[in-house]
């Protein structure tokens, strides 16, 4: 029987205090440490808990996929390198809150949206709605489309009566 190799893990957690982020010349993100003492010509920034925890556990990668480390809470950088953080990572996470239902149909397991959102109106379409409309938490749900593209209903609550009705469905 072969022996399977135990592959260790290891995180490391940068100092917010020590990260420095400025947009390069074409655009792309680099990253300065501990003063200049190492620097990241391309960086790509990735959330570890993307639904439940998007402020924190945010992972950093160079050019090539390889991880630089993780910083705790973005929100303990300076100003500016939040500001590129977040906006790389709005970037790579877009979607759209869902601000009112506008239409909904839904034949056998496939579900026809037409909806207002933050991001102006949208029409899609869900293909089974139990695995891909999911309450991330008491009255939050995200509704992946069938082109992969993500939804977000941050408080079903807040909706108007009409959408909520339309919503109850498929949720």
């Amino acid at each position: 029987m072969k022996k399977r190799s135990e592959q260790q893990f290891r995180f490391d957690f940068l100092d917010p205090a020590a990260v420095r982020l400025v947009k390069g010349p074409a655009g792309g993100v680099r990253m300065i440490l501990d003063g200049g003492d190492r620097s990241y010509l391309k960086v790509m920034v990735a959330r570890a808990f993307p639904m439940s925890e998007p402020s924190r556990h945010v992972g950093f990668l160079d050019g090539n996929g390889k991880d630089i480390g993780i910083i705790e809470d973005i929100r303990k950088l300076d100003p500016e390198s939040r500001r590129i953080a977040e906006e790389e990572l709005d970037k790579r996470y877009f979607m759209p809150k869902i601000l009112r239902v506008l239409k909904l149909n839904h034949e056998y397991d496939i579900s026809y949206f037409l909806v207002e959102t933050d991001r102006g109106q949208r029409d899609f379409t869900v293909r089974g709605h139990h695995e891909n409309c999911v309450e991330v938490s008491p009255d939050r749900y995200i509704i992946e489309d069938v082109d992969g593209s993500r939804f977000e209903i941050p408080d079903v609550n807040r909706l108007d009566a009409r959408s909520q009705s339309l919503l109850a469905r498929v949720l």
